[in-house]
């Protein structure tokens, strides 16, 4: 099972533990065109083992800048400027709360958070060579406010 894109496939009575990774959906992303404030963090869309925090406010431009990849390098994007910086927990949001929402005929318990992880158990099913698999929806809402939701499909196989 890929933790970005689960898909479970379990007997009718198989308990399977689950986990959804949530850990690059928690980093606050460059983007284009938005206004940027002095001490904004932001990481590249490819990462690039830094993270950059902004040191001049502005409007950034609207093609992601050739990022510098030496601790306390200036980059220019835009009107903003960002200084290059090893990754601290500044460039990443946190899980606050999650939800985990099932079908009928299939069971989720257990939920927790575990860091970026969303954890729970799946029960239960009817298998049916010709039903879609379930689709349990795992929906965290982070500190600075944001709604990211993934999907778990559930495949229940014959014994």
């Amino acid at each position: 099972m890929s933790k970005e894109n689960p898909e479970i496939q379990k007997t009718e009575s198989e308990i399977w533990d689950a986990e959804v990774e949530f850990g690059r959906s928690l980093e606050f992303m460059w983007e284009d065109g938005k206004d940027y404030i002095v001490g904004d963090v932001r990481r590249p869309q490819t990462p690039n083992g830094f993270e950059f925090r902004c040191t001049s406010a502005g409007m950034s431009g609207f093609r992601e800048p050739t990022w510098k990849k030496e601790v306390n390098a200036v980059t220019k994007d835009g009107s903003v400027e960002w200084t290059a910086q090893k990754p601290t927990s500044s460039g990443r949001d946190s899980i606050q709360s999650r939800s985990v929402t099932s079908p009928s005929g299939i069971t989720v318990s257990n939920d927790s958070i575990s860091g970026t992880l969303v954890l729970f158990r799946v029960e239960g099913g009817t298998y049916d060579v010709t039903a879609d698999p379930y689709e349990i929806s795992v929906e965290v809402l982070t500190v600075a406010g944001e709604r990211i939701e993934k999907k778990v499909f559930v495949e229940i196989t014959g014994e």
